[in-house]
């Protein structure tokens, strides 16, 4: 809370320096998903409510979450890929 969004942002961008897009991948999918949230969202989507992800991370992170757990809509950042010719 206490950085912008901007600066925020250019901190996670920073971090990743140096992966490959494949291994960002890679681990984004494989990170650990928090007890009791395929019961929350199943409660919430059985109970007729829409369930939306607004996140200040990456769709490379949470594309595959919300896939998993069936959320409606996805809304974060996307980590672009250097194109290296």
């Amino acid at each position: 809370g206490k950085l912008d969004f901007f600066e925020s942002l250019t901190n996670r961008v920073a971090k990743l320096k140096g992966l490959s897009y494949d291994k960002v991948k890679k681990i984004s999918s494989s990170l650990p998903i928090m007890n009791g949230a395929k019961e929350c969202i199943a409660t919430l989507k059985n109970s007729g409510y829409k369930v939306v992800c607004f996140s200040g991370g990456f769709k490379v992170a949470t594309t595959p979450f919300c896939q998993k757990l069936g959320i409606d809509a996805d809304f974060s950042n996307i980590l672009h890929q250097k194109m290296v010719y």
